[in-house]
């Protein structure tokens, strides 16, 4: 058996109309398995995920999986708002029934408008806390670094962010990554997206 790969957290970030929505979903392309939180609606097209399977809310997930119903290997749920924490739950739960069979991805898009910075979720929190052990991948998709939790930005192992204009955004990147990423960052042209990769100079 192929040993897996260490799990990884990621976090796209990007205004609207970056593209950051396209980069995750060349990701969901590329993954074995990929369970999608989509609060946006662009990946209830198929012509993106065209082997997915698509769930209008958590509630008719379940509802299929009680009447018999099997987990498709790629599968899309649109979100609502009170569902975000039961669906963490869940997540967890989906990675761990796959144990020692490799990768899974899960994309949280729009993560800022389910979390709150400066408040901690237990059911997220533990989500990224233990994906590491579930062989999970977790993508989160946010406009602005700050639209993710500081306990989560924390743990992220790899960045792709796009042109920035925020002079406070700006200056924390510049804090944690030094004036040169601060610099790239402030003159990346549109569609553009700068990789910063943990324990990796940019």
């Amino acid at each position: 058996m192929a040993r897996n790969r260490k799990s990884e957290i990621r976090a796209f970030i990007g205004g609207k109309g970056s593209g950051k929505t396209y980069l995750a979903i060349r990701e969901a392309r590329k993954a074995r398995r990929v369970l999608v939180w989509d609060s946006v609606g662009e990946w209830t097209d198929e012509k993106h995920l065209r082997d997915a399977a698509h769930f209008g809310d958590l509630r008719e997930l379940a509802r299929h999986l009680q009447s018999g119903g099997r987990m498709f290997p790629k599968t899309v749920v649109v979100a609502r708002r009170d569902d975000f924490l039961a669906f963490c739950s869940f997540a967890y739960k989906w990675a761990k029934t796959n144990p020692g069979k490799g990768q899974s991805l899960l994309v949280l898009e729009e993560l800022n408008a389910y979390v709150h910075s400066n408040k901690r979720d237990h059911q997220f929190l533990d989500l990224v806390d233990r994906s590491r052990h579930a062989s999970l991948d977790v993508l989160m998709i946010a406009p602005r670094m700050y639209g993710i939790p500081l306990y989560a930005r924390e743990q992220v192992d790899r960045w792709k962010i796009a042109q920035v204009w925020s002079p406070g955004e700006l200056a924390k990147f510049g804090d944690e990554y030094g004036p040169d990423v601060r610099d790239r960052l402030s003159k990346l042209p549109k569609h553009r997206f700068l990789e910063i990769i943990k324990g990796q100079k940019p």
